[in-house]
């Protein structure tokens, strides 16, 4: 039997530490779909939500 997940690995912490900022800070081009940047941050973060995904999900199956 495995034993019980206890601890989170450090860089899903900080990966979703850094998301919840970005999703926080309302001047940044994300959330302007206007600025010239909006596209290319908005595919950064969503390859950085994958990345977090697979992160988590290797982290609940071992």
């Amino acid at each position: 039997m495995k034993e019980p997940l206890t601890t989170t690995p450090t860089e899903l912490l900080e990966i979703e530490q850094f998301i919840d900022d970005l999703l926080n800070d309302f001047q940044h081009p994300i959330h302007n779909r206007r600025h010239p940047q909006h596209e290319d941050c908005t595919k950064a973060l969503d390859n950085l939500v994958e990345h977090a995904d697979k992160l988590r999900n290797r982290w609940l199956i071992d």
